[in-house]
């Protein structure tokens, strides 16, 4: 059987990670659960690191052997379908109407990579931390320059204690609190 442990991967002084088919990849799972349904935290610890193991380890495991198998839980047969997704999809989004006119911002005389990044911003359509959370499990979703709030567009370009201090420091010294 081949090693696939990531000391087996050294390439030189750079560790390069393993690129795995998502077929063999499916069946690398019994290398990190142990024959009496505990974790193998030596092998989960080489393969990701001690902080992300952490988390990992933390995972709860079932009491006794069972068959493992894929299920969407956007659909009661638990079979993925594209319409299942696209009503999950649909029915998480809310639409949220601007009480502005968008010509103010496509109309104002700046550079139009700024009106798109200004549009972004004002339409909640960057990828920040929340959004990301709500798709995928990530450790924070914080902002990682304060670490105070929840990285949304408006906690980046507005209410971050870093964000802040830019505004006041420019030009026009803007103090966000008071706006």
């Amino acid at each position: 059987m081949e090693d696939l442990r990531p000391s087996s991967l050294t390439t030189g002084d750079h560790k390069s990670r393993p690129l795995l088919d998502t077929t063999q990849g499916a069946n690398l799972v019994h290398y990190f659960i142990n024959e009496n349904l505990t974790w193998n935290e030596t092998w989960i610890k080489q393969w990701f690191g001690a902080n992300v193991a952490k988390h990992i380890i933390n995972i709860g495991l079932p009491a006794h052997h069972q068959k493992d198998s894929w299920f969407w839980l956007g659909e009661e047969s638990g079979v993925f379908t594209i319409k299942s997704a696209y009503h999950l999809v649909k029915k998480n989004t809310v639409i949220n109407h601007p009480i502005w006119q968008w010509k103010v911002l496509w109309n104002t005389p700046i550079h139009a990579r700024l009106k798109l990044l200004g549009w972004q911003i004002l339409s909640n359509a960057l990828l920040t931390r929340e959004k990301l959370a709500l798709a995928f499990p990530i450790f924070s979703n914080h902002c990682p320059i304060c670490d105070e709030c929840v990285e949304s567009s408006l906690h980046l370009f507005w209410k971050c204690s870093f964000a802040k201090a830019l505004w006041f420091g420019s030009l026009w010294g803007i103090r966000t609190d008071s706006i």
